[in-house]
């Protein structure tokens, strides 16, 4: 199942920008440096990958990298460091960072001299990051040059932007469901970009046209959630924030076995879901249920009759 991305009002001003970027390279004029921020899912990479894919039909020939965490600092580094200046950096017309995260002070010099040399020479920069905005760079002086691009963040799609999402994906036949059945799946979907794309997926994987009792209970984060609060006795809030109370943390952690069992969402996703926690912190969390499963025969039970809520 392919799913398309469309422009809406949310990454409305990040695809601006990159376009900008895909102009400049084609006519060799300058831009600004482009920082788009925003949380796990919110759309970062698809907008660059979007990007890249124009990149090639409007500048067959350009050459472009897209480098993550480590292989920036590989990129960074030589036996003769000190002399270093990531020169392969330096002559590709578009250079991307994923998942841009503050560096050693030396690499964030080296970096430095990278931003202003590619300025220079009019070759365009994007990067992606989930970092808040203060927390960009460790250096006054890259923080200095992030902060004088274009900075742009990426917010949770609003309920008119989830619906023509959908309608793009009934017009394309990805899926099948009437108008009544659109207009319920764009409230309850999850607002994040990735968490909507991950859901999809999974109800790509049943038959079509998809039965409405299957989107409108099981296969809706919203309904394990009011599942488990109703079972555990908690809030949304609770199970969303920080609290790590015994009586919060079994009603979180529960959430995070059926939302897996249930949808077979990512880590990932159930992190953005349950208030934006890791990936790790979900998988942890898993791995206490299944224990406590097998020694537990009323935390057992529990779990099954909040399955039995939502199926």
């Amino acid at each position: 199942m392919k799913l398309p991305w469309i422009a809406v009002e949310e990454n409305r001003t990040a695809r601006r920008g990159i376009l900008r970027h895909i102009q400049a390279i084609r006519k060799g004029t300058s831009v600004p440096l482009l920082v788009i921020r925003g949380k796990a899912g919110s759309g970062k990479s698809r907008l660059a990958e979007e990007g890249l894919s124009r990149l090639m039909k409007t500048v067959p020939g350009a050459i472009w990298r897209m480098l993550g965490p480590k292989d920036l600092l590989g990129a960074l580094k030589s036996p003769h460091s000190e002399h270093y200046e990531g020169r392969e950096l330096l002559a590709v017309d578009w250079l991307i960072l994923d998942d841009f995260a503050p560096m050693e002070e030396t690499m964030e010099e080296r970096l430095c001299r990278i931003l202003d040399h590619r300025q220079v020479h009019s070759r365009p920069t994007l990067i992606l990051s989930a970092q808040p905005s203060l927390k960009l760079a460790r250096t006054i002086r890259l923080l200095g040059r992030l902060r004088g691009g274009i900075r742009v963040e990426l917010g949770p799609w609003r309920e008119k932007s989830r619906l023509n999402w959908l309608k793009r994906l009934v017009l394309e036949d990805q899926m099948t469901l009437s108008r009544t059945e659109l207009t319920v799946l764009a409230k309850k979907l999850p607002s994040l970009p990735g968490a909507m794309v991950s859901l999809c997926q999974t109800m790509g994987r049943l038959p079509k046209p998809v039965p409405q009792a299957t989107y409108t209970t099981a296969l809706l984060p919203e309904t394990v959630l009011d599942a488990v609060v109703q079972e555990f006795g908690v809030s949304l809030r609770q199970i969303r924030g920080k609290s790590r109370t015994k009586k919060i943390n079994e009603a979180r952690q529960a959430a995070m076995y059926l939302l897996r069992h249930l949808l077979n969402l990512s880590l990932e996703v159930i992190g953005i879901t349950l208030g934006g926690r890791d990936h790790k912190t979900i998988h942890s969390g898993l791995a206490r249920v299944k224990l406590r499963k097998r020694t537990d025969k009323d935390y057992s039970n529990l779990l099954k009759s909040t399955q039995n809520l939502i199926l």
